[in-house]
């Protein structure tokens, strides 16, 4: 029986004289049914470059699919190997982890995994840790290490690991922060809390420098939004640190900055304990949390999503909190049933398309 992917390899081959490398790619492609020999080449204005730019690949969306088949080959075809010029020289050159773009994506494998996510390159990345710096680190038990997110507040973390605890999560913020991140220098701030989530502390530092100084910052100190600093450096010192920071930072946030919102916060703290904020509240799901509001003495308006996940079942809440603010309430009661529209449509709706009787 004739391979016919064989038979495309070579019948491609002889029209564009592609390397064997890339005749296994297009082979795999068209085997996997991933590409057409209409859609393989390298129309894209960003081909040619070392980066694989086609985001069913993992790349920027760039370029189309089927449009950067040189950068992409080895990608495609789920090969990740030294067949660079300038592979195990001891440094990375593919471009998505940082290197310069000598070699193609996935072909100095082995000087790239220096910044992989691999248990074995996360050591390799420790062992160049000054030692007594590492010994500062110290281990990866900590019940939130691994999350990509450094919660030791020794290093610029959160407070949820205790020091010595988060090793590998908090290098980068140990050494001063790096651009070892794959999505680093994209012009986004891709690290936890101030960004998208998509690097680990520390790792995408250029990027973030504009929103640094929010990392880890909350207003979460039941004095917030009163128009005092309350935090222990230049504040009163009844507000946890890092947990006032529209009153200790002022109003403005950069743009670009991934926490909930940027321009101006002028928020203020209301008083949950009259109305109308007092009928606004949380109900509590079968799994999860919604926001409520008390529209009559024992009637609570909410989202249709919030109490049915195909709009064909009913997910009765188990009970509404009454003026719930900073974990206290002015009450609870227990949910007796649900109803929403009929009409609720759970998927997404098209631009100018409504919430689909949300």
């Amino acid at each position: 029986m004739v391979d016919p992917a064989l038979c495309f390899a070579q019948h491609w081959g002889n029209r564009t004289n592609e390397s064997p490398i890339m005749l296994r790619a297009s082979a795999l492609l068209l085997a996997l049914g991933l590409a057409t020999p209409v859609l393989a080449n390298d129309t894209c204005e960003y081909a040619n470059d070392g980066e694989c730019d086609e985001a069913r690949y993992g790349g920027g969306d760039f370029c189309a699919a089927g449009t950067d088949t040189s950068d992409c080959r080895l990608l495609a075809a789920g090969i990740e190997d030294d067949s660079c010029e300038w592979a195990n020289d001891g440094a990375c050159d593919e471009i998505r982890y940082g290197g310069g773009g000598q070699c193609i994506e996935g072909s100095d494998a082995t000087d790239c995994d220096m910044f992989g996510t691999s248990p074995e390159a996360l050591a390799r990345l420790l062992a160049l840790v000054p030692d007594t710096l590492r010994i500062a680190l110290g281990d990866d038990s900590c019940q939130y290490a691994h999350d990509g997110e450094c919660d030791d507040a020794a290093f610029g973390g959160t407070v949820f690991c205790t020091t010595g605890t988060d090793a590998n999560d908090c290098r980068a913020m140990a050494l001063g922060g790096e651009d070892s991140c794959r999505w680093a220098n994209d012009a986004e701030c891709d690290e936890p809390g101030i960004g998208t989530d998509n690097c680990t502390s520390g790792t995408d530092v250029t990027d973030c420098a504009a929103v640094a100084y929010l990392r880890n910052r909350t207003d979460t100190c039941t004095a917030a939004f009163d128009g005092i600093c309350n935090e222990p450096e230049g504040g009163t010192g009844s507000c946890a640190m890092l947990s006032d920071t529209a009153d200790c930072l002022g109003r403005a946030r950069p743009a670009g900055l991934e926490n909930h919102f940027f321009g101006r916060d002028d928020r203020v703290l209301v008083d949950a304990t009259r109305l109308p904020w007092a009928a606004i509240g949380s109900l509590q799901l079968q799994s999860g949390t919604c926001t409520g509001t008390l529209v009559g003495p024992s009637l609570v308006l909410t989202a249709a999503h919030c109490v049915t996940d195909t709009g064909d079942e009913t997910l009765t809440p188990l009970s509404f909190s009454a003026g719930l603010s900073r974990g206290t309430s002015l009450g609870e009661a227990a949910v007796l049933g649900a109803v929403f529209d009929p009409a609720y449509d759970p998927e997404t709706q098209p631009a100018g398309g409504g919430n689909g009787h949300d």
